[in-house]
């Protein structure tokens, strides 16, 4: 009987905590990762270029979007606990359009906020904040 009841026991106590982790990432807490925020800043050109992009991941699509010269955008999320989340955005602006992977978990875990400058040779991820202000730049996909 004892056996019987510890194992009921810790199925309960499974039961609760998957409810519970369940919970916390609905009420905008993540579950042993921090929450990742995405800035996009439109850097294509000149005032008067709009970019137009849409993020999505496999679970969520985040619409479609516009932004002046220098606007931006932001959102955030909460990265998996296997280390695989994915967003990827499609941009167009003045004639072209380019698709990249605005949030890869291997590449960007480190990054709690992940600012991307767009440019017309590819996104850049400022890597550090003024006066030392740095980007790295990356290719389109």
């Amino acid at each position: 009987m004892t056996t019987m009841s510890s194992k009921k026991s810790m199925f309960i106590v499974v039961g609760v905590l998957l409810l519970s982790m369940c919970f916390m990432e609905m009420g905008g807490a993540c579950f042993l990762k921090s929450k990742a925020r995405i800035h996009i800043i439109n850097d294509v050109g000149r005032p008067g270029v709009n970019l137009s992009f849409r993020c999505k991941s496999k679970d969520s699509d985040l619409g479609s979007h516009v932004l002046g010269y220098r606007g931006s955008f932001s959102f955030h999320f909460c990265p998996n606990m296997f280390g695989t989340t994915l967003f990827f955005c499609s941009f167009a602006w003045g004639g072209q359009s380019h698709w990249f992977d605005i949030y890869e978990a291997k590449r960007d875990q480190n990054c709690g906020d992940c600012t991307w400058n767009i440019t017309p040779t590819g996104p850049c991820l400022v890597t550090s904040t003024a006066p030392l202000k740095r980007q790295l730049c990356y290719p389109w996909k």
